[in-house]
């Protein structure tokens, strides 16, 4: 009898529209969206979900779709999301300045404390952009785990990042092939291999 091979598999969903997103567009991915996946999560207590949301998506959740802000506070309550650090209006941080990197990363983590009063430890870098100059600074803001692409380092799942100061962060890498084809449907046609 063989046995069948587990690979861990933790869920990283990502919410994000820029602040300019057209109120129609947006009115629409709430309704046939966000709506129905947090409902659906809250009926399903057994999943746990890791979500990355932009800082400016949450304030307007908080603003004007307070129907979405109570499943995301039921859901918390739950346990079931682990809220992500990231950047407020989700730039590409290493096209920042380090002065404007920092702002990003600490008007984020603000945002997310004071509108659900939780923290967060784990960091993803909008569109998993990163460099060396950038790491020390996420580090420094306290995230312990970065969610990093495929190529930033040789160990296969990621591995442990130091500062000369001593404080360090666990990498996590994304598996992009995996990831490209849940976002792609693939998996849809073979459930039960996933």
């Amino acid at each position: 009898m063989s046995k069948e091979k587990r690979v861990p598999v933790i869920f990283v969903l990502h919410a994000y529209q820029p602040i300019t997103q057209d109120k129609k567009v947006l009115n629409r991915i709430i309704k046939n969206c966000y709506l129905p996946f947090f409902r659906l999560l809250i009926e399903r207590p057994e999943i746990k979900i890791n979500l990355n949301i932009s800082g400016c998506l949450l304030e307007v959740l908080a603003t004007k779709y307070p129907e979405v802000l109570e499943l995301l506070e039921k859901a918390i309550q739950a346990n079931q999301i682990e809220f992500m650090g990231s950047a407020y209006y989700h730039p590409i941080l290493p096209l920042l300045s380090p002065q404007d990197q920092r702002y990003q990363i600490k008007k984020h983590k603000e945002i997310v404390q004071n509108i659900l009063g939780v923290k967060t430890g784990v960091f993803f870098p909008p569109e998993l952009a990163v460099s060396m100059d950038l790491i020390p600074q996420i580090i420094n803001e306290g995230y312990e785990i970065l969610v990093v692409p495929e190529n930033i380092s040789y160990h296969p799942f990621g591995g442990i990042y130091e500062l000369e100061s001593g404080r360090n962060a666990l990498f996590f890498k994304r598996n992009k092939k995996i990831s490209n084809k849940i976002a792609f449907d693939f998996y849809n046609q073979e459930i039960d291999k996933f």
